[in-house]
């Protein structure tokens, strides 16, 4: 990247020597025009340069978890390992479309079903740690409030053989028909009291925020407002986290925008 900006000042350079020169033979009016499109060019260029650079670095601080990337799968789960009666009614991932109908039975309190995104093999967690938002994208029909869980690993304290030991960390969404696309600061994820309750914990016995570079699952589940007996669709076509850089980009613009100053002057601008 700083090839390609170094590059791009010395083009910049030649740039504006070349319009110098041709300017010189030019009348005064042509000048003055001249002189007004090349002020808008110096203006615009920043922008562009930062558009191109902050989405450089966003593809490079993103991590795609749906459609499936590598090291991790995807996999329905139900309650009735737990005597519960809910059920999966449909399960597909083809092409590139995450498609999970069930039905919430009643057999156990708290009856539930879910999809979840797992590490594969050996691997014990899913690092999400320099990341600060996830982003959803659904397309399909109407559906009951889910809760959307990132389960985290604490240290000297969870189990990888016991789900209930990762932290939750929660956040609630309601699908809705046609397209949508749903955001999530990472910070927005919190975790309920009945995870403290279940684990005889409280607050101060773990850290203030989530390990996510331990992350152990990605869930979208049923909740309390389920209603039971009533078949629901869930329909994904992705999920991604990633770091959010409109400071950057900020930061790229101004920094652009000094540059060129800086080139204008060196130029002698004025002297046309």
């Amino acid at each position: 990247m700083n090839v390609i900006a170094t590059i791009s000042l010395h083009l910049i350079v030649i740039y504006f020597e070349s319009v110098n020169t041709v300017c010189k033979k030019m009348p005064e009016r042509e000048v003055k025009t001249a002189k007004f499109y090349t002020l808008i060019l110096l203006w615009i260029l920043p922008m562009l340069i930062a558009s191109v650079v902050a989405l450089t670095l966003r593809l490079e601080t993103t991590r795609q978890l749906f459609p499936i990337c590598k090291g991790t799968w995807i996999f329905p789960y139900v309650d009735t390992s737990e005597g519960g009666k809910s059920s999966i009614l449909g399960f597909d991932t083809t092409g590139g479309v995450l498609r999970f109908s069930y039905q919430i039975g009643k057999g156990v309190e708290y009856p539930y079903a879910g999809v979840a995104i797992a590490p594969l093999g050996d691997t014990t967690s899913i690092d999400l740690g320099e990341y600060d938002h996830v982003e959803l994208l659904t397309n399909g029909e109407n559906g009951s409030q889910l809760s959307f869980y990132i389960k985290t690993m604490v240290k000297d304290f969870s189990n990888t053989k016991n789900d209930l030991t990762c932290r939750n960390c929660m956040v609630t969404l309601t699908p809705v028909a046609g397209k949508k696309r749903y955001v999530f600061s990472l910070d927005a994820f919190a975790t309920p009291m009945w995870w403290f309750d279940m684990n005889h914990l409280s607050p101060a016995d773990i850290p203030d925020k989530p390990e996510f570079n331990r992350t152990r699952t990605i869930t979208l589940e049923s909740n309390e407002v389920t209603p039971v007996g009533v078949p629901q669709k869930l329909v994904i076509t992705k999920m991604i986290f990633y770091k959010d850089i409109f400071g950057i980009y900020l930061l790229i613009e101004v920094a652009t925008c000094i540059a060129y100053l800086l080139i204008f002057s060196f130029v002698n601008w004025k002297k046309i």
